[in-house]
């Protein structure tokens, strides 16, 4: 108690014997309100900024309605620059060829058609690769197999078959009308 009546004591004696500031410190002035704005002082440049926008899609609106696919395209080869293929010219069609005055045929002119392509030819689906079985780990609880490289549990589906059984040695798929049993012994 008496180290706390000591402390005590040397502090009032070190205010008594320190001199009063001689200066308050700085003077602060009161904030003076600055020019104050009116009503539409605001609204003017969000409106300007809300008109810009509505010019700027308006004439978006025109381009898109005025853009022709040649136009488009003539837009795009001159974007992308001389490294882009040019197009190429379009020729006009050939005219039919017009008997001439000296001869007198009266079979009528034969036209070229254009060459047909024949309707491409649909390949068979490819059939799916036998289906190999890999490992088996074998835990009561929850039995699982790696079949083609996939990790498969009893009720998965791998390609149109599904896993029914998993035994120790082998397992048991059903699936398009039949019943795959794949064994490791194999």
């Amino acid at each position: 108690m008496s180290l706390i009546k000591d402390a005590r004591k040397r502090a009032s004696e070190a205010q008594q014997q320190a001199p009063p500031p001689s200066s308050p410190g700085p003077q602060f002035r009161p904030v003076e309100p600055g020019p104050r704005l009116s009503r539409f002082g605001l609204l003017l440049p969000f409106a300007g900024a809300a008109a810009a926008l509505l010019g700027l899609f308006f004439a978006w609106e025109v381009l898109q309605k005025n853009d022709s696919p040649r136009t488009v395209e003539a837009k795009t080869q001159a974007a992308v620059g001389a490294a882009a293929v040019p197009a190429a010219p379009q020729r006009p069609a050939p005219e039919p060829a017009r008997p001439s005055a000296t001869q007198t045929t009266s079979e009528p002119v034969a036209q070229k058609e254009p060459a047909v392509t024949p309707p491409a030819v649909k390949e068979a689906p490819p059939k799916p690769a036998p289906l190999k079985l890999q490992a088996i780990v074998f835990n009561p609880a929850r039995p699982s197999a790696i079949v083609s490289g996939r990790t498969l549990f009893i009720g998965d589906r791998i390609g149109e078959f599904r896993v029914v059984a998993i035994t120790q040695e082998n397992i048991k798929l059903v699936g398009a009308g039949q019943t795959n049993v794949l064994s490791l012994v194999d």
